[in-house]
């Protein structure tokens, strides 16, 4: 698939090579593709949450990043994950916004990983959802500490939620 165009949100910061990120604020983009995404049974559609989503009671993150010792994933990986309160995750000083929300899952040790960022969390968890519940795209991987599946950090999402008027207004432009 070809991408056509990627569009950055405007107040997403992002600081130069070989300089520390500080702020994952507005840590999302669209990215328009050149020609329909054709659909199948190994790919669905995902839909938007609705703006008054309660919090994430388990969900269904995915992606290509770190696995056993931080290698990457030569396999698209998938675990379920449960939100919890910010005050139960380490921040790892950098600043935590209404913007984001922290996953994870203590008892499996389950968490997204460095090579994860920009994958999907959505909602129900894979292989629960049908036509009167259909999955949801609740966040989007956008940061974590250094290890990953530690109990005592969580990974940090944005919350697509908020962002769904920017979604909206940006698609009919483009």
């Amino acid at each position: 698939m070809e991408t056509e165009k990627i569009i950055i949100h405007p107040n997403y910061t992002r600081v130069g090579k070989g300089k520390e990120q500080k702020n994952f604020d507005n840590d999302i983009a669209l990215i328009k593709m050149s020609a329909r995404v054709p659909l199948g049974p190994n790919i669905r559609p995902v839909c938007l949450p609705n703006k008054t989503n309660e919090p994430l009671m388990e969900g269904t993150v995915s992606g290509f990043g770190g696995f056993e010792r931080s290698v990457k994933s030569k396999i698209l990986r998938y675990g379920h994950i449960q939100e919890y309160p910010l005050d139960e995750c380490d921040p790892v000083k950098l600043p935590v916004t209404d913007n984001m929300f922290c996953a994870g899952d203590d008892v499996k040790s389950v968490d997204s990983c460095k090579g994860d960022s920009g994958g999907p969390l959505f909602s129900p968890v894979l292989g629960s959802g049908s036509p009167d519940k259909p999955y949801r795209l609740i966040g989007i991987v956008s940061w974590g500490p250094p290890g990953c599946g530690n109990e005592s950090f969580k990974a940090y999402y944005t919350k697509v939620k908020n962002y769904l008027d920017w979604i909206k207004e940006t698609m009919e432009k483009n």
